[in-house]
């Protein structure tokens, strides 16, 4: 590699980082003259400079239940289960409660194998010695001077399975400790195994798609990272435990431990709901819409871009609480309402029954039962006639036939729709008159502006710039295909550049600046990676984004030794190609050919289709006079060349 395809891969790593994944694609810089007059218009007219001291985070209003509070202790759902089992039961056979879980082989679909034509690979789905296992081969048969070599790209047992099976079933496994996603997903509309979702390509991430404690915020109860890598994760709760929604319990146990089961003692004059609540847990029947709607929000709202809050993690939440006070989501300004599948309430909020009335997401489902297959049009059905009459449906009664013999409101206000993932298709939460065909989600060319979905009003005005800036990176990352790609990263930089330089130095910023610094050439690309790395609050994330930009810096300044020791950290956090093949591009600065061709290795063990590693291993073997080995690799480059053809640089 050259110095210049060093520099491109450490800026795709970076910014991978920032992105919570991996980028998997060469960096399209930007142009800083790409502004617009929508950009000056929403960037400009900031407040003077302000102190670091000064600047704290808002902070959190009060809450109707004591158990809200960040003091308060999670008990698991085992102790929830003592009192509550009904409820518990009930709930386990919901999406909610069987959505993470370790692998039982038994219980799951049947082995199967299948071709995935697009990027020339067989998937197999088989079990050996009591465990259910994925495995990647090459379809291509072996030519004959390759016929003692199949070539096996992958093969590993599986460890958990998520998804309720009611529309998929994806898997992960383990690999060298840190947590990986399988390609391989069951479809049970289809009834049958095909690519995960993201992967259906001609070059897709194979067994190499890492999975972070992010990834599973919305799938598991409780995780937890461990050490300073957020790939190797300790799993102390699978499926969304009961206090994800009703909150810490320690209060509520110790309370009914104590004897005392009354409720609280409320003045006289208060609303019987009030005096009759018990303020130990949070019931999401007394709280009002907005707090109600956050707890179901955590995960069921998702749009452009979300940007946690500063002070705050992921996890921070608690119910009883506005959401908003603990991250901020966006929408591009304009974008049509296709179903993603966590955007449902966004597109509650769009609808006229939710603006006219008191609707909202547990009107319609209970978090603790599904209704029976046989009863579900009917308990629908009732729910919508509750403000409806039958006589206010202004379609014919044949055509109301032929669309619904159950005459369910459903089927034409809230229709299937295709999500972002193929294969699988929800409800539309707008409830309205809809097209019979539903328009695409527009991503469009031009760059359009990012507009927060809800109120963050609580937040101070340097703050709003900030979530602004990294929600335009974030944005810009996940589209960066798209031409406008780079004029919302030039938004990022703009915004958080002038944060930083309001005393606004907080480490999920200097992350971004790293990232953006690298990528642009700005001299301040030292500064950035130094103030995270010499921070002990930052989050591992930023730690490797300081990591990688500390490891371009040194590199840039001809120090390719202290390069080396620090991507030699890097690797030992995650599992990603790229990291590698820095670590070996540095060790050969060095003149350490042995090293770096063992970190070449082990790069091509993670991305067995990446042409230039192989090439190099080829041209170094012949020059080791190891023929056998080099021969090994021409002969899975030629093979390997005609299913993945070299990625477009």
């Amino acid at each position: 590699m050259n110095n210049r395809r060093t520099h491109r891969l450490v800026v795709s790593l970076i910014i991978g980082v920032v992105i919570a994944g991996v980028a998997s694609c060469w960096i399209v810089f930007f142009n800083p003259a790409e502004e617009t007059t929508d950009q000056r218009r929403q960037v400009d007219t900031p407040e003077s400079h302000v102190s670091a001291a000064a600047i704290t985070t808002p902070s959190l209003p009060e809450s109707p239940y004591l158990n809200a509070r960040h003091d308060v202790d999670y008990v698991g759902s085992s102790r929830c289960v003592e009192c509550h089992p009904a409820a518990a039961e009930t709930y386990r056979q919901t999406g909610m409660g069987r959505s993470f879980a370790v692998l039982a082989p038994g219980e799951e679909p049947g082995d199967a194998i299948f071709d995935h034509p697009e990027s020339g690979r067989r998937y197999q789905v088989y079990r050996h010695d009591g465990e259910l296992r994925h495995r990647e081969v090459v379809i291509e048969e072996p030519s004959e001077d390759t016929k003692d070599d199949p070539v096996v790209l992958a093969d590993h047992a599986i460890g958990w399975v998520i998804g309720s099976g009611r529309h998929s079933r994806s898997y992960l496994l383990e690999i060298d400790g840190f947590l990986v996603q399988s390609p391989i997903t069951w479809y049970s509309k289809r009834q049958a195994w095909g690519m995960s979702p993201g992967y259906d390509a001609p070059r897709h991430h194979g067994f190499s798609r890492p999975v972070d404690k992010g990834c599973l915020f919305c799938h598991a109860g409780q995780v937890e990272a461990i050490g300073e890598s957020t790939q190797r994760i300790q799993v102390h709760e699978s499926w969304i435990s009961c206090e994800r929604c009703h909150g810490p319990g320690s209060l509520h146990v110790n309370r009914h431990l104590s004897g005392k089961t009354k409720p609280s003692d409320a003045a006289p004059g208060q609303p019987l709901d009030i005096r009759d609540r018990d303020e130990t847990i949070v019931n999401q029947k007394h709280l009002d819409r907005d707090l109600s709607e956050s707890i179901c929000a955590q995960c069921h709202l998702r749009s452009a871009a979300t940007v946690i809050g500063r002070g705050w993690q992921r996890e921070s939440f608690r119910p009883g609480l506005p959401l908003s006070s603990f991250r901020a989501d966006y929408r591009l300004d304009g974008s049509h309402d296709q179903m993603t599948v966590v955007g449902h309430v966004d597109q509650l909020r769009q609808s006229r029954c939710w603006q006219k009335s008191q609707l909202t997401c547990t009107s319609c489902h209970n978090p603790h039962a599904f209704p029976d297959e046989a009863n579900r049009d009917a308990y629908y059905r009732a729910i919508c006639l509750d403000c409806h009459s039958d006589g206010d449906c202004s379609v014919d009664t044949l055509t109301r036939q032929r669309k619904s013999p159950q005459n369910n409101c459903v089927t034409c206000h809230m229709p299937a729709s295709e999500t972002e993932i193929p294969h699988l298709a929800f409800t539309h939460h707008r409830i309205g008159v809809h097209d019979d065909e539903l328009p695409p989600k527009r991503i469009a060319d031009s760059p359009g502006l990012l507009v927060a979905i809800t109120d963050l009003s609580n937040w101070s005005e340097i703050d709003r710039r900030r979530m602004l800036g990294l929600a335009n990176l974030e944005f810009s990352e996940s589209n960066s295909g798209r031409q406008s790609a780079g004029i919302h990263r030039q938004r990022a930089f703009t915004l958080l550049s002038e944060v930083w330089d309001r005393g606004l130095q907080d480490s999920e910023t200097a992350s971004a600046l790293t990232a953006l610094s690298a990528s642009t050439g700005d001299k301040r690309l030292r500064l950035f990676a130094n103030s995270i790395l010499e921070n002990p609050d930052s989050s591992p994330d930023a730690q490797l984004n300081g990591l990688l930009g500390r490891a371009l810096d040194f590199s840039n300044a001809g120090e390719p030794g202290a390069a080396a020791r620090t991507m030699e950290e890097v690797v030992k956090r995650r599992r990603v190609a790229g990291d590698w093949m820095l670590l070996a591009e540095f060790q050969l600065q060095e003149g350490k050919q042995p090293e770096g061709a063992r970190s070449m290795e082990r790069a091509l063990s993670i991305d067995a289709l990446n042409s230039d590693i192989r090439i190099w291993l080829i041209d170094y073997y012949q020059r080791q006079n190891a023929t056998e080995r080099a021969e090994w690799h021409r002969r899975r480059l030629s093979l390997l060349e005609k299913i993945a053809p070299p990625k477009v640089r």
